[in-house]
């Protein structure tokens, strides 16, 4: 299946959050694939994350957040966009 066309179709923002990742691990427990573990957990850290931050505006801080896919690439990628396809791709054959 090619998904490059699907790629040219995600737009993500602030309000975009992985729901699948964790209804995954609710669903299968300590039998889930490690990578939907890990996303599961990165989404929840982020919001624990961004809900510290707007708790706490009078610590002034500031904070970044990073796409995981840009930097858990393969070592024979050739570029960012390789690793998202393949990544997304790996989710869709999953189904």
């Amino acid at each position: 299946m090619d998904v490059m066309p699907i790629l040219a179709l995600i737009s993500l923002r602030q309000n975009d959050w992985n729901l699948e990742s964790e209804k995954i691990v609710e669903c299968e427990g300590k039998k889930t694939p490690g990578l939907y573990r890990y996303r599961a957990g990165k989404k929840k850290a982020e919001q624990a994350a961004w809900e510290f931050v707007n708790e706490n505006k009078d610590l002034h801080f500031d904070l970044t957040t990073i796409l995981p896919s840009v930097v858990c690439c393969f070592t024979s990628c050739q570029s960012p966009m390789e690793a998202n396809h393949r990544l997304i791709a790996s989710g869709l054959r999953r189904k």
